[in-house]
């Protein structure tokens, strides 16, 4: 199993919250791009075509109410380790 479907596979879990960089990882393996707000707390992830994800972080972690959107948004429960 790669990397990116272990990643996967935890925030179809809906952990409690999960570190930003794990989040990175697995929106922009699907095309999405991060974008910071400078000084806040709240990021943004942009693709083309779709309404851009948007949500804060605290001390680096995301929380689970937006990883409940990741996987609505990506589908993820779908996955089946094809790229998108």
């Amino acid at each position: 199993m790669s990397k990116i479907e272990k990643l996967i596979e935890k925030i179809i879990r809906l952990p409690p919250e999960i570190d930003l960089k794990e989040v990175k990882k697995i929106l922009e393996y699907f095309g999405w791009n991060y974008e910071s707000f400078g000084k806040g707390s709240h990021i943004k992830f942009n693709k083309k075509g779709e309404y851009p994800l948007i949500t804060s972080i605290h001390k680096g972690k995301v929380k689970r109410e937006f990883l409940k959107d990741i996987v609505r948004v990506l589908n993820l429960e779908e996955f089946n380790g094809k790229d998108n």
